[in-house]
């Protein structure tokens, strides 16, 4: 039986007592059987390299939607007339979901220096595509999504940094054989521009952050006193004098560090008593820390 396979058709469609066989007249080579149980699956029809005659299932109606199946169908098909057979992969067709959860999440963990950010990344930006199978990730559907993404107003340099994570997560299930071939071989990063100046704080904002600093400091220091004169009226243990203290907290010293150093945030918080030769006047960024990946001296 030859038609176009459609939504409604499968939607419609009743189960006989035998398998039914459907042949698409969109593309050719694609399909569904229906076996009696209702089950139905989306196929490839191809002949291996011995001459015989083969299917091979990529989903199962409903949890894939037609157009998936399509695309799905389309990449399988033209692994094919490279060279490979789809029966050598393993039967588990993994979607972006099972794929993320189930395999990138462990190996992302140790090859990645922040493995939490890379997969919260993953799952905030391409969550939409959650149901699809790794192959039918394709060019046409992420280049709609950087559409949108511009559309909203996010940055190119912002969309290329989550697209090389998708494109990492693929390169690894091409490596576990999960995928013939990167679905996304060849897509082209959006052209950033460079003309965005760096902005550094004029001597005045220095200034009043330097002095907003000191305030907050003082300010706590006069309550801490406060509180210490309350409880000596009342019998109680005094709390640390912060007045014998250079600092009241971790704060101050942390933006004079990187107001002096230029070092970033997570530098900053990253930054250990071995890193630091005072009496050199030296401090050491760790390449992990480093946002280039490589170790410097200030």
């Amino acid at each position: 039986m030859k038609v176009k396979i459609t939504r409604e058709l499968l939607r419609d469609i009743n189960p006989g007592r035998k398998q039914q066989d459907i042949a698409d007249t969109e593309m050719q080579g694609f399909g569904v059987r229906v076996m009696p149980s209702g089950v139905i699956s989306y196929v490839v029809r191809y002949r291996q390299k011995d001459g015989r005659q083969t299917r091979h299932a990529i989903g199962r109606y409903p949890l894939m939607t037609v157009s998936a199946a399509r695309e799905a169908a389309r990449q399988t098909l033209a692994s094919i007339t490279k060279g490979a057979d789809p029966k050598d992969k393993p039967r588990v067709e993994h979607t972006l979901k099972s794929f993320l959860e189930q395999e990138y999440k462990a190996w992302v963990a140790t090859h990645h220096r922040n493995p939490d950010k890379t997969v919260g990344r993953i799952r905030k930006c391409f969550a939409k595509f959650y149901a699809r199978p790794l192959n039918a990730i394709s060019p046409w559907i992420l280049e709609k999504w950087r559409g949108e993404c511009l559309k909203r107003g996010t940055k190119p340099s912002t969309i290329n940094r989550d697209i090389v994570m998708l494109k990492g997560l693929l390169s690894v299930a091409v490596k576990f054989k999960q995928l013939t071939e990167h679905p996304l071989k060849g897509f082209s990063p959006l052209k950033e521009t460079d003309g965005e100046m760096v902005r550094f704080l004029s001597d005045d904002e220095e200034a009043r952050l330097r002095a907003a600093l000191d305030a907050r400091e003082e300010r706590e220091r006069a309550g801490r006193a406060s509180a210490n004169l309350w409880r000596r009226e009342r019998g109680y243990v005094l709390l640390p004098d912060l007045r014998a203290r250079p600092f009241i907290d971790h704060l101050k010293p942390m933006v004079l560090l990187s107001l002096n150093t230029g070092m970033r945030q997570g530098e900053v918080f990253n930054l250990r008593w071995p890193q630091c030769a005072l009496d050199r006047s030296l401090l050491t960024v760790k390449g992990e820390s480093a946002k280039s990946g490589k170790a410097r001296h200030i």
